[in-house]
C-alpha cells in the first residue's frame, strides 16, 4: 500500500511535519493506544471505546483481510458436500 502526502510539500517540510507528530504521539498519553496494523505494517492510535481496534484503516487493510478470509472459506471444500 503506497501512502502519499496531501500537498506538494517540500522534502524538508515533509520530515518536519513527520518529525513533529512522532514527538506529540510520543509525549502524549495516547502513546498505549499505539497499535501495529497486521496488514501493512503501519501506526495507528487505537481510538476505540474498548481499544479492540485491528486495522490501520477498515476501507483498506481491514476489508483486504475479510475478503482474504472469506475467499480462503469458499475455495476450501466443504465437509460432507
Amino acid at each position: 500500500m503506497r501512502r502519499c502526502w496531501p500537498d506538494a510539500a517540500s522534502h524538508a517540510d515533509r520530515i518536519a511535519r513527520l518529525t513533529s507528530s512522532a514527538i506529540e504521539l510520543l509525549t502524549s498519553p495516547h502513546l498505549d493506544r499505539v497499535r501495529e496494523c497486521p496488514s501493512c505494517g503501519w501506526l495507528f492510535v487505537d481510538s476505540s471505546r474498548n481499544q479492540s481496534r485491528r486495522w490501520c484503516s477498515m476501507q483498506t487493510c481491514g476489508n483486504r483481510t475479510k475478503a482474504r478470509r472469506h475467499h480462503a472459506r469458499q475455495s476450501s471444500p466443504q465437509p460432507g458436500g
